[in-house]
């Protein structure tokens, strides 16, 4: 059949097919969106590729298949949606009018499927479609607002994810010019003034700049003000001025901030019909609201209703969905903190529940179930049950946690404070049960957590290369693109950070599946990954290694002897993380230890430095070798000590 006789019948099907399409649209009639699929389907299979018409058949179907699933919610609807919009957009020729529309349209639909999957592919791609469609259109051009608008949502979600200011900064500039490229009166005004409102939130809780809350305020009260009740958009509106003011509250302590913001959120609740995808995220914020109150005032009836609202959230929202893990972490504090008001361990259990069912989450969002992690591990002990499930969970997120997509200055500071505490409480507790080889995988996992990544771009790939040289090759590259991208780079311009942000965040998934390749090969499963304990126990070929490790009011040395599969234990009683940080604190005010005074001749330092030397021996040294049988040192070569 040529294109000429196909062309008329298509193009019948598919004006039938967006007719019905835009009366969906119009009245939300399930039947008219049927109708739509059904005839844009039969459209696009009669137009063949190389047919002008067929990216806009694609992408009308693609559309369809998007409102499909926001009608529905089946998650392969929207992989159809993602399919044949991405058909769309390879098959529109550079320079077409509707490019930027499609390629928005893709970007939407990928950033939806990252709401709910949480996959961090998808939100990349939705911003390098989204930036591509601002980029191609002109400020005169109507749709640009809606461009900026998708876009801006994007990096918000990104923000939120990986932490990074940037792609929130960005964010507020593409909502704001969306805002400003808006005419008042137009129907989506008022809908990105509170999109506004809440990125600039978003930012106060991040830098705490008064002045961002404030604007948010008047960005949402002016949405609130100037929609109706009967109008979708009004009870999103109203929560997000609830939590504009609970943030208010957190910052100046003013109760009647908290009971506005309560009454806010209470009011969306209302507004809010059964079903409807954001009744979870209402519910949670009117929870923390609670929460807040209970906090401040102490009352039960507080507590039990922030509870109430996050079991309800929780009973709304589906295993996988990307906002369940933040729930059970919010819903597991709450009930810890109703059993250390009434001290009822079925309170407790409840919490341990919803912490491991965070913490255990298929999906990834590292930061919250870190957190869900070390509170499943603490509570655990506190019901007499081995925390160690807890602790495998810690070691599973902590690479993905400290992510190599973000920068090295960020690493570094997740690393300093939530990581190194934890990694030190789960060695601890691994002692404690006499579980040396764990203790000693655990401590070099996280020792060298952030290293191991700077290193592992140095590493020889000659073993891979014999294996599979290309993708040795690949390897090889990204890690050295990787390994400057990592760099921090304040002091350039915004738009190159922006850049460099995406830049590195493709790196880093590239990376990630290219290491996903190399350990599928025969004999390459562990490639780059932490060593366990017998390869760690390989370092004592030469003769003992002791590690010690302090944490708290506690401390151990694990010695590492030459052919001896067990590793000795030495408890350190009289030292402790607290005498260390003593020594360390005189070391710092009183200076250096020695003084050069002439070539080759030291002046031995102050009496405070031969008194730390001394406990250190008598604490930390003595009965080291007492335990290892060392008499005077006739070795030729030293002890090596890990601390």
């Amino acid at each position: 059949m040529c294109i000429d006789s196909v062309a008329p019948l298509s193009i019948c099907f598919y004006d039938l097919g967006t007719s019905y399409q835009r009366r969906f649209e119009r009245l939300g009639e399930s039947r008219d969106l049927d109708c739509a699929l059904e005839y844009l389907k039969r459209a696009s299979e009669l137009i063949p590729d190389s047919h002008p018409n067929r990216p806009s058949y694609l992408s009308g179907l693609g559309v369809s298949w998007y409102y499909r699933f926001k009608y529905v919610g089946e998650p392969q609807e929207l992989s159809r949606a993602i399919e044949y919009q991405t058909r769309a957009v390879d098959l529109t020729p550079k320079g077409h009018p509707n490019s930027s529309k499609r390629l928005s349209r893709l970007g939407r639909s990928l950033q939806t499927r990252f709401e709910c999957l949480g996959e961090l592919t998808d939100l990349d791609r939705a911003i390098d479609c989204g930036s591509r469609a601002v980029d191609f259109t002109p400020n005169s051009y109507l749709d640009k607002p809606i461009y900026l608008t998708h876009l801006a949502v994007s990096r918000r979600a990104r923000f939120e994810r990986l932490g990074d200011l940037i792609d929130l900064n960005h964010a507020i500039d593409s909502i704001s010019q969306a805002v400003d490229l808006t005419p008042d009166g137009h129907p989506d005004k008022l809908a990105r003034l509170s999109s506004l409102g809440v990125s600039r939130w978003a930012r106060f809780e991040r830098l705490g700049e008064l002045g961002d809350l404030d604007h948010a305020m008047g960005c949402i009260s002016q949405a609130v003000d100037l929609t109706p009740d009967g109008h979708p958009d009004k009870p999103g509106h109203l929560s997000s001025l609830g939590v504009s003011w609970r943030l208010r509250f957190e910052r100046l302590g003013e109760l009647a901030d908290l009971d506005h913001a309560i009454g806010c959120i209470s009011r969306a609740m209302e507004l809010t019909p059964a079903g409807h995808p954001d009744k979870p995220g209402r519910l949670s914020s009117l929870g923390v609201s609670w929460r807040a109150r209970f906090e401040r005032l102490g009352e039960l009836v507080d507590l039990d209703c922030a509870i109430e609202c996050h079991t309800q959230a929780i009973d709304l929202t589906p295993d996988g969905h990307p906002s369940r893990p933040g729930l059970l972490s919010n819903l597991g504090e709450l009930c810890q903190a109703r059993f250390e008001l009434l001290g009822q361990l079925v309170d407790l259990a409840k919490a341990r529940a919803a912490f491991r069912a965070g913490a255990l989450s298929s999906v990834l969002m590292p930061d919250i179930q870190m957190r869900c992690a070390r509170s499943w591990a603490k509570v655990s002990e506190l019901l007499n049950i081995s925390p160690l499930e807890a602790y495998k969970a810690v070691f599973y997120l902590l690479p993905r946690l400290v992510w190599i997509g973000q920068t090295a200055q960020h690493r570094s500071a997740v690393i300093s404070g939530l990581v190194s505490d934890l990694v030190a409480q789960a060695a601890t507790w691994a002692i404690s049960v006499q579980s040396y080889d764990l203790a000693i995988e655990w401590l070099e996992q996280g020792r060298s957590i952030l290293w191991s990544e700077v290193l592992q771009f140095r590493q020889p790939l000659d073993k891979l290369a014999i294996a599979d040289s290309e993708l040795a090759q690949q390897l090889k590259y990204i890690a050295s693109e990787l390994e400057v991208a990592g760099r921090d780079l304040t002091s350039h311009s915004s738009t190159y950070l922006m850049l460099e942000a995406d830049r590195r965040n493709k790196l880093a998934i590239r990376w990630d599946k290219l290491l996903s390749e190399a350990r599928s090969l025969p004999g390459f499963h562990e490639f780059m990954l932490p060593p366990k304990a017998k390869q760690l126990k390989k370092a004592a070929s030469d003769g003992p290694v002791v590690i010690i490790h302090t944490y708290k009011a506690r401390c151990d040395a694990l010695v590492i002897v030459p052919q001896r599969e067990e590793i000795t234990h030495v408890p350190l009683t009289r030292f402790s993380q607290e005498t260390f940080e003593q020594f360390d604190a005189e070391r710092r005010i009183r200076g250096p230890k020695n003084h050069r005074v002439g070539r080759g001749i030291i002046r031995l330092g102050p009496p405070y430095q031969f008194r730390t030397l001394e406990r250190l021996w008598s604490d930390v040294v003595e009965p080291i070798l007492s335990v290892m049988e060392y008499k005077a040192c006739t070795c030729t070569g030293l002890l090596r000590v890990t601390y």
